[in-house]
């Protein structure tokens, strides 16, 4: 059963990626673990990001889990809607 982030947690979630140079929606892989997210981007969001290692750490400290942001054209698997 999947934890629910609290409305704290998502919100600063969605800041730190538009702090980073993201605003679009965002998706994650289908929760398969509940110490891990993985975040899946358009591909043409990816370079436009300033410091995606930088924004993984923080995503990791607000989120208590593993964090990786990934380009979507490279991640065959199912995605669903952060939240």
């Amino acid at each position: 059963m999947a934890s629910a982030l609290s409305i704290g947690q998502i919100t600063a979630v969605r800041t730190a990626f538009r702090f980073a140079g993201y605003a679009g929606p965002l998706s994650v892989a289908r929760v398969v673990s509940e110490d891990e997210r993985l975040f899946i981007l358009p591909s043409a969001a990816i370079p436009r990001i300033t410091n995606i290692r930088a924004l993984e750490q923080l995503l990791q400290q607000i989120l208590g889990r593993k964090v990786w942001i990934l380009d979507g054209s490279q991640f065959p698997g199912p995605t669903e809607d952060f939240e």
